[in-house]
């Protein structure tokens, strides 16, 4: 649908003018918030470049807001979606006080029948919002959901609907399974375009009709290419229930040649009487047996065992009671207990021991004394003051003091504290950072959704290390410890590209391994995960990513996320780095370091020669450790291309397209170009032959520079990409290896420009102090002139100085600053 189009459908919905505007604006406007993962609500954010839409839609978590955006991407009745759209002003009653305020939902959704806001929330999380302001949400038992009376009342004369959606509402198989097939659904019109694999998949229907449910496993050894059997899938030509079976589970996942043929399966495989007995037996068992201890399940049915054998005649009430040690009337009070009782469930559960049960439960400390220990405790042990548990007790002591209560003992509040949740402490004590930390690393059993590679490239983790090695340049004089960037397949281990330079961290990290990857194997990935660095923010990136059809999910303040590639640093490290001269791992205790072994003074290898050496343990890393069982990370691949297909629309040809488009700008994004004057960059100066023709008044250009090859750099202009040349020929570099070279070309670039900041700045400073020593010899010569003139005139003020006697320059005193 284009605009117009939509408009009608909109009005013909039931929607009015007003909510008609608040659509286009929607439609027009920007996401109303950068969406961002969080340390403390575990959520992952997640980018992704939508082919439907053209745009890249943001999701707050990977398991709630990402599987609503895989669903409305491939369904077929949703026209349009927005992720964070424009704020809505909602007012409703918290507690005691009127509370107004604007709210973003996370969707505005055009479908064939809804037009409205979305909200996506954990089902615990509405529960607790909806017992603090059941204004704004609560759950309507009539509609089996949660409602919003707040924003009802917001979208009144709008016409337009909303609805709030929780984990409830997705089905983990079903979403497991889209972002499975996710890139065949992408890339299928291109496939049918450039293959034709209808022969395979006749031949393929002619087994599966024998069979009438064909395994996984033998459809995929029955084609050449495993890829033909997924879009076969994505195209409806063979049908697989993606709602209810595993696609991964490959060897007991079955396609069928028609969505009758799996009913027909379904309905013969398929007991569920067989269930329902079950069922009703579980439900038969009273919860108080199934809950309960090995040993009172035992003791109980000896206690039953040896009435039964009263009942019978067998045994009498003093042996029974001698038998287990306890009283005549103990044992009369089991017999009566169980009496009149039919099923052994029902006596069983009467004859339970209450030792659990036994003593007094309810607290000594008075209700006043336990809700000032919990005030306390929240506002001032609980706070960024962070109290001591001593300080704590002594004011809980003080207010009872004060109120003429009997105070608890420290212990007991103490241990009143030791009851709050060590993750919770740190929260509000020092940080989401050092509650991360504490929390108990598990996996969240509420979402089945697989966050973990399923296969080859699927996820693909970039990060970065500063290495523990001091580099340096061909002259021997330290460069500084170089920076490292890995690209790491979460599925296989297997380390894909490395790129190393002296600057920090940033965007041209980023792409130039990319690229190193692209040009190395020929595959990009289907999903970056990267942390919350500014580098993975960047404009330029998203560009990227958005054009080749990658998307991106965070794992911000999430570092357990990102073991992976966390583990390779380490391995390099330990395994490489510091075995070599030069290596800073006792640097951690600087203190203790004599100055005779400081790496500085030790430091032998240069950058090149430490990428020689990585690129060796990196190879030998991914042929020869092992991943998972007896797997390097190179089978693992093979494996996967094996079950999970190659997955062609992962292929990337190192074209120029691609070659422009991972190049990064100059910081400014644009220079000046001026007739017949060169463009500068670094300090370093470009030419191409179209400047001749440039405005003499000058004009910006957007210029981008190649990190690997010093010799070009590229502007934008008359259209066009010009390449343009080093213009000092000196620079130039002749280096088989181009990357390294230029890294160290604008490393002494750099340095030489400080050095002559430095040096210009000393020049500044002497030449300011000679100036004030030629004013104070000027001065000294003025007063000194002053007293001979006055000397050498008489008292007639006629001058008695010799005409013979002539001015001699030797005989000023010359400061010693300036002799020097």
């Amino acid at each position: 649908m284009d605009n117009t189009e939509l408009i009608d459908f909109a009005r013909g919905y039931g929607v009015t003018d007003a909510g008609i505007e608040l659509l286009k604006d929607v439609c027009a406007s920007e996401p109303a918030r950068r969406v961002r993962s969080s340390t403390h609500g575990k959520n992952r954010s997640v980018r992704y470049p939508s082919k439907k839409m053209g745009l890249v839609i943001q999701a707050e978590s990977f398991s709630l807001e990402f599987s609503s955006v895989l669903i409305k991407e491939f369904n077929v009745d949703v026209y349009r979606y927005y992720d964070q759209p424009q704020s809505i002003d909602l007012i409703y009653r918290s507690g005691k006080r009127n509370v107004r305020q604007p709210s973003t939902l996370d969707f505005f959704v055009i479908s064939k029948t809804f037009i409205g806001f979305e909200e996506w929330k954990p089902f615990k999380e509405l529960e607790k919002l909806s017992l603090k302001s059941p204004e704004r949400f609560f759950y309507d038992e009539s509609k089996c959901c949660f409602v919003s009376p707040a924003i009802e009342k917001a979208l009144g004369g709008t016409g337009l609907h909303y609805k709030i959606c929780t984990e409830r509402d997705i089905n983990s198989v079903f979403i497991n399974n889209l972002n499975f097939l996710n890139g065949y659904f992408q890339s299928l019109e291109k496939y049918l375009e450039s293959n034709n694999p209808f022969s395979q998949i006749e031949n393929l229907k002619k087994v599966i009709k024998k069979s009438g449910g064909l395994p996984l496993n033998k459809a995929l050894g029955s084609v050449s290419e495993n890829d033909v059997i997924y879009y076969a899938i994505c195209s409806g030509e063979i049908y697989f229930p993606i709602a209810e079976l595993d696609l991964t589970s490959y060897s007991s996942a079955k396609v069928f040649l028609d969505e009758k043929s799996w009913q027909a399966y379904r309905f013969v495989t398929h007991d569920d009487r067989c269930e329902d007995d079950q069922s009703n037996i579980q439900s038969q068992i009273p919860p108080a047996l199934l809950y309960t201890s090995e040993e009172n399940l035992i003791d109980v049915s000896k206690r039953l065992n040896a009435l039964s054998d009263y009942e019978k005649g067998k045994s009498s009430f003093r042996a029974i009671a001698s038998q287990f040690g306890i009283s005549i009337r103990t044992v009369r009070r089991w017999y009566k207990s169980i009496a009149g009782l039919e099923t052994r469930e029902e006596k069983l559960v009467a004859l339970l021991p209450n030792n659990a049960n036994k003593g007094n439960r309810l607290s000594k400390i008075p209700q006043t004394v336990i809700a000032t220990i919990d005030e306390i405790v929240e506002q001032q042990y609980l706070s960024k003051k962070a109290i001591s548990r001593h300080q704590v007790a002594l004011r809980v002591i003080n207010w009872c003091k004060e109120n003429s209560v009997c105070p608890p003992s420290k212990p007991t509040i103490y241990q009143r504290i030791d009851m709050i949740p060590h993750s919770k402490v740190n929260l509000f004590r020092k940080g989401s950072k050092a509650a991360y930390q504490s929390e108990v690393n598990f996996f969240d059993l509420s979402s089945e959704l697989n966050f973990r590679g399923a296969y080859f490239l699927q996820y693909c983790h970039i990060d970065h290390t500063q290495l523990d090695i001091e580099a340096v340049n061909e002259f021997d004089q330290g460069e500084g410890k170089p920076w490292l960037t890995y690209i790491v397949d979460d599925f296989s281990g297997l380390i894909l590209a490395f790129y190393m330079s002296y600057r920090s961290p940033s965007y041209v990290s980023v792409m130039m391994a990319v690229r190193s990857m692209v040009r190395s194997y020929g595959r990009k990935p289907e999903y970056v995960l990267v942390d919350g660095g500014k580098e993975f923010q960047s404009v330029d990136f998203e560009k990227f990513c958005a054009a080749y059809n990658i998307g991106i999910m965070s794992r911000e303040g999430q570092p357990r996320s990102g073991g992976g590639v966390e583990r390779e640093f380490g391995k390099v490290n330990t395994g490489l780095i510091h075995n070599l001269d030069g290596n800073t791992k006792f640097m951690k205790d600087v203190r203790s370091l004599s100055r005779t072994h400081k790496p500085k003074s030790s430091a032998y290898w240069t950058l090149s020669e430490i990428s020689v050496h990585i690129g060796v343990f990196v190879k030998a890393s991914n042929e020869c450790s092992s991943v998972k069982g007896k797997l390097s990370p190179s089978g693992l691949v093979d494996a996967s291309i094996k079950k999970y297909g190659n997955r062609d629309y992962l292929n990337q040809d190192y074209s120029m397209q691609f070659y422009y488009l991972s190049l990064p700008s100059v910081p400014r994004k644009q220079v000046t170009l001026r007739r017949g004057k060169s463009v500068v960059y670094d300090y370093l100066e470009y030419w191409n032959n179209s400047f001749s023709h440039a405005p003499l008044k000058g004009i910006k250009v957007d210029m981008k520079w190649d990190p690997e090859d010093i010799n070009f750099a590229y502007v934008f202009y008359e259209g066009k990409w010009l390449q343009c040349r080093l213009s000092n020929r000196k620079r130039r570099i002749k280096n088989d290896n181009k990357q390294l070279a230029s890294e160290a070309m604008h490393q002494e670039v750099k340095i030489n420009n400080i050095a002559k900041q430095k040096s210009y700045e000393k020049i500044a400073s002497i030449t300011e102090s000679v100036e004030k020593e030629m004013i104070n010899v000027k001065e000294e010569n003025r007063l000194l002139n002053n007293g001979s003139l006055a000397e050498d005139m008489g008292e007639d003020g006629v001058n008695n100085v010799s005409e013979d006697k002539e001015f001699c320059l030797f005989d000023l005193e010359i400061p010693n600053i300036i002799e020097k």
